[in-house]
């Protein structure tokens, strides 16, 4: 090991150092002296790398090299200078000494002239929000980008008017102002306040107004002025917020030339150049988490009692949980004695959000004033698009959809959503899918009175996409429903799967778009058509009822009697399969009536009413009826789909009236039928029914065979009613063959499957045979039915 005397000499012993520093720094008088003194404290530091005083103090090491540089024709910026200190780990006691140093080089500069004053450090953030909650997550982005090492420091904080931008940016501001000792600069750009917005040229001479003493000169030229702005802002640990921007190229030229200053930009728009270009990173501000909306108005309203604080949510939610609608909201009840929160839900029920939360509003606050300076700012086509998707009645839509409203192409469509997207007065969703917030679709809804053919064509739509889709789904669905003229674009579904994906997305907007006022009677009877396999299938009963029940009103009132029987016999199937018996029967008899009274096939009818008649018992007449319709079908369209179907609900009677043998080859009739049409469905249908003949039997291996092979064939198919019917008749016949266990899980998934579609026999059916398995009563090796 090398003794002491033998180390190098560069640094010196601490007390010499230092005398000799401060000898020195006293007898600077220029430049050069200045950088000699930063040599020697570099030397007394232990000499580190320009690149490890950089890390040390944030700052570039290009501004870190040219402090040190003897060729200077100014000093570095005082801020400059602290920071190096800092990095070298000076004494703080020494600073008074070095910044005295500084001051006699700025000063040797210009001996004759006395040197301007420099500005107070700028501290310009608007103040703090009171009662700021939520938004961790981009707080947290925030942070990450202020502190992320030699890197462009660019934050794009994007989102929907009145959602909280400028609140959020200026109390993380707040938060971390002590990070930027040189400053907060803060220029509002104005670009969405209904007027010209701030150009860059002079936002760049106010820029430059913070930073320069008062008398300095401000170059004409936007380049030129943006140029010296980032001269004056390198070095410096500065903060630049530049809120309401509209557009890249209004900020691109205010932009910092290097790390060392952070810039946060605000704006209603997605800035996607920004990202691209200047490598921003994207804040995207949504409203607010319920919870964080009930704590946000806790806070301004105060003190609640424990019946008013329930309602908090409920308010919450009717703002859309957008910032600026709560603190309007919670101004109308603190403004108002006695008047309470149950009281503003009533009001705003009554008249609308919008229209109550904007009718005593000043500029600063009106929603109408915010949502038309982004519309202001959309192109032409775009703003058009906008305003058509205030007629729209649903909640969420696709690119099919908006090119109904808008009579273009998906692609077109597309393009105009991703604009208003980028806007942020639509919101991208699930599976190419956009949504709007409530208050927005409001004023949407303003915007589009009368707005052209647009509810026409989107049913237009709607009944095009739902045929595609029937054709998939239900191929042996034959009733005719003539397609609209001219054909708009459709999805191009081509399986099952994707039929029943377009279904369950399109089902509650096509509801709405059914009950719209003004919606076609022609429409109406289409769609109901359209959907009919769908929402037996899929059991949506509410829906099903609904839809069923307007077709026949409108079909009634426009005196269509046969689609009114039709529409009726619908809705008596409809009720059959949610257990109303009686009802059924009634709905069914009549629209069996009519329909047979024009001399139009009422097969559909006769089908539903025997099957509802065998659930009332009435088993002799459900026999008659199912064999006068496997005649009816026979007749009129031969051996086609569903007569399978038919032959099989034959059976379900028979079997109830004891004639197992009868029923066995009535099935066996069907099985013939359904193989030669290729009816999948129906050839399932047949083995379930063949495994409930077998159980009354009490042939349970028999019987388990032909159901499991139903079930397994019925998970293939759409639709959840036949599964939950084989389900159960595989659950009895596994527990006559002693498979318990089995028998349990089986009856358990078909009531988990009857709690979606809500199916009233099956639930019977599943409840006896877990109780059978339970103890609580007798196998009987039926199927309860």
């Amino acid at each position: 090991m090398p003794s002491p005397a033998a180390a190098p000499q560069h640094r010196p012993a601490p007390d010499t150092a230092v005398g000799d520093a401060l000898d020195e720094l006293a007898a600077v008088a220029g430049v050069a002296g200045l950088a000699r003194a930063l040599h020697r404290a570099k030397l007394t530091a232990g000499n580190p790398s320009f690149a490890q005083l950089a890390k040390r103090c944030g700052l570039p090491r290009s501004t870190i090299a040219d402090a040190f540089s003897a060729q200077r024709a100014h000093p570095p910026a005082l801020s400059v200078l602290r920071h190096t200190l800092l990095a070298l780990d000076v004494d703080p006691a020494q600073l008074p000494c070095w910044e005295a140093a500084w001051r006699r080089a700025s000063s040797a500069e210009e001996p004759d002239e006395p040197r301007p004053a420099e500005p107070p450090v700028p501290r310009q953030l608007p103040a703090d929000v009171p009662g700021f909650v939520g938004r961790e997550r981009a707080l947290a982005t925030l942070d990450a980008v202020s502190t992320a090492p030699d890197t462009a420091r660019l934050a794009l904080v994007c989102g929907m008017g009145g959602v909280g931008k400028t609140g959020l940016v200026s109390h993380w501001a707040h938060r971390v102002a002590d990070r930027f000792p040189d400053g907060q600069l803060w220029i509002d750009l104005h670009g969405f306040d209904g007027g010209d917005p701030v150009t860059p040229a002079a936002a760049s001479g106010q820029l430059l107004r913070s930073l320069l003493p008062a008398d300095a000169p401000i170059p004409g030229g936007t380049p030129e002025r943006a140029a010296l702005a980032r001269s004056l802002l390198a070095g410096r640990r500065m903060l630049l917020v530049l809120d309401n921007a509209h557009s890249a190229d209004c900020v691109r030229a205010l932009l910092p030339g290097d790390a060392a200053c952070m810039t946060v930009v605000t704006s209603r728009n997605a800035l996607a150049g920004l990202v691209a270009r200047d490598g921003a990173t994207r804040i995207v501000v949504k409203p607010l988490a319920p919870g964080e909306a009930t704590t946000l108005l806790a806070g301004v309203l105060g003190a609640q009692p424990d019946d008013q604080r329930s309602l908090l949510t409920d308010l919450a939610a009717r703002c859309g949980r957008l910032p600026l609608a709560m603190r309007v909201a919670a101004e109308l009840v603190t403004a108002q004695p006695g008047f309470r929160v149950a009281d503003l839900i009533r009001d705003l029920e009554a008249h609308g959000a919008l229209a109550y939360l904007d009718a005593t509003a000043d500029s600063d606050t009106s929603l109408r004033a915010v949502f038309a300076a982004s519309c202001a700012r959309l192109p032409a086509d775009a703003g058009q698009a906008f305003r058509l998707l205030g007629s729209y009645p649903g909640r969420d839509l696709d690119v099919h959809t908006m090119a109904a409203l808008t009579a273009g192409s998906p692609t077109r469509a597309r393009q105009l959503l991703n604009v208003l997207a980028r806007s942020h007065l639509v919101e991208p969703a699930a599976h190419g899918r956009y949504t709007m917030h409530d208050l927005t679709w409001a004023y949407a809804g303003e915007l589009a009175a009368g707005a052209d053919d647009a509810p026409d064509r989107l049913l237009d739509y709607y009944v095009a996409a739902a045929a595609e889709a029937r054709r998939a789904a239900f191929p042996d669905d034959r009733r005719d429903v003539p397609p609209p003229s001219p054909a708009p674009p459709t999805p191009g579904i081509g399986t099952a799967a994707e039929a029943l994906a377009w279904y369950d997305a399109e089902l509650p907007n096509i509801c709405a778009a059914l009950h719209r006022p003004g919606s076609a009677t022609g429409h109406v009877l289409a769609l109901t058509t359209l959907l009919d396999q769908y929402l037996s299938q899929r059991g949506h009963w509410s829906e099903a009822l609904d839809v069923h029940r307007l077709a026949h009103a409108r079909a009634e009132a426009i005196g269509d009697r046969i689609g009114a029987a039709r529409a009726r016999a619908r809705l008596g199937r409809t009720l059959c399969q949610l257990g109303h018996y009686d009802e059924a029967y009634q709905q069914l008899t009549q629209a069996r009536e009519v329909l047979s009274e024009a001399d139009r096939a009422a097969e559909a009818a006769t089908s539903t009413l025997g099957i509802a008649a065998g659930k009332l018992g009435a088993y002799d007449e459900a026999a008659e009826l199912h064999r006068e319709q496997i005649d009816e079908h026979t007749r009129c369209y031969g051996l086609t789909p569903p007569l399978g179907r038919h032959w099989a609900n034959l059976s379900f009677a028979l079997a109830r009236l004891g004639e197992l043998d009868q029923a066995e080859a009535a099935l066996h009739q069907a099985l013939t039928v359904s193989r030669g049409t290729n009816d999948l469905r129906d050839e399932c249908s047949v083995y379930e029914n063949l495994a409930v003949v077998h159980l009354r039997r009490r042939n349970f291996a028999v019987a388990l065979r032909w159901a499991e092979r139903a079930v397994r064939m019925f998970e293939s198919l759409p639709g959840y009613l036949d599964l939950i019917t084989a389900l159960n008749t595989y659950g009895f016949a596994l527990a006559g063959v002693g498979r318990r266990d089995e028998a349990l899980a089986r009856h358990t998934r078909a009531l988990r499957l009857c709690e979606r579609i809500g199916d009233r026999f099956e639930v019977r059916r599943a409840l006896d045979g877990i109780r059978a398995l339970d103890g609580s009563a007798q196998p009987t090796g039926t199927d309860s039915g």
